[in-house]
């Protein structure tokens, strides 16, 4: 049974084999192939959050521990290498949420400053171990709560206030758009989603917002898809409307921030 926290993969590996793995799990494959089915990723602790961007991506664990694959940049020459297994980030605090666009990774950390590395325009000063490491500033300097990129970037403060990238990407500006004040946040594509702090659920696209007609939302997560839950465990998904799903089932979570896996009382759905 998978338990809660744990991370599969499929295509190639993202760890190194273990005693008793099979024995395709020492080479190259090809992904989705029925003959190599997903896999679990060994990692130290339990797997919070997951967010990729292309051939890059990250992993944050229990205790702010951030492991990564693609291009790393570490070690006292600042020496760039890329690998498809998961190898940990050296970063100065713990963090709290991670989210990623393109080539470009994002870290919150608990003290909610954010930092990012990577990009085209990869700095190459090295002012702390992860070499290239930045603080993106946001313009009114208040901390940050929630953070998501793709394509589209944005963020949310303890006053519920968005933000989005600015041209260079390198500045937070506030407000992304002009919402309620918001407690949770999804991105897809160029797409953003807010749901406020009375459960409305709003959408941000081409420089426009409108809101669902839909209950009251708890949590709103988005993968290849957005779904939205309800307190009551009610699941929506979300287009051009909010359709409900499995109507006869009431859903506790969406899991490691991926709308493929959903988590009721009688375990966990994937698709």
């Amino acid at each position: 049974m998978i338990e809660e926290g744990e991370l599969y993969c499929w295509g190639l590996p993202a760890s190194a084999p273990g005693p008793g793995d099979p024995p395709w799990r020492t080479g190259a494959f090809t992904a989705h192939s029925p003959r190599f089915p997903p896999y679990r990723v060994r990692l130290p602790r339990r797997v919070l959050q997951v967010s990729t961007g292309g051939s890059d991506g990250c992993a944050l664990l229990e205790g702010g521990e951030v492991h990564c694959f693609g291009v790393i940049v570490q070690g006292p020459a600042c020496e760039e290498t890329s690998t498809h297994l998961f190898v940990p980030v050296p970063l100065p605090e713990p963090v709290v949420e991670i989210a990623s666009q393109g080539t470009t990774m994002c870290v919150l950390f608990e003290s909610r400053e954010l930092w990012c590395w990577g990009g085209p325009q990869r700095p190459r000063s090295a002012t702390v171990a992860s070499c290239d490491l930045r603080r993106v500033e946001t313009t009114n300097g208040q901390p940050l709560r929630q953070v998501a990129r793709f394509e589209v970037g944005a963020a949310i403060d303890a006053r519920g206030v968005s933000y989005r990238w600015d041209p260079r990407g390198v500045r937070l500006v506030a407000r992304m758009v002009d919402v309620p004040a918001a407690r949770d946040l999804a991105v897809l594509g160029t797409d953003a989603l807010f749901v406020t702090r009375e459960g409305g659920l709003w959408l941000h696209y081409s420089g426009e917002a409108r809101r669902y007609d839909a209950p009251p939302v708890e949590r709103v997560r988005c993968d290849s898809r957005c779904f939205a839950i309800t307190s009551g465990g009610e699941l929506f998904r979300l287009g051009e409307r909010a359709e409900r799903l499995f109507p006869e089932r009431r859903f506790e979570s969406v899991l490691a921030f991926d709308a493929s896996c959903l988590r009721d009382a009688d375990g966990v759905y994937c698709w």
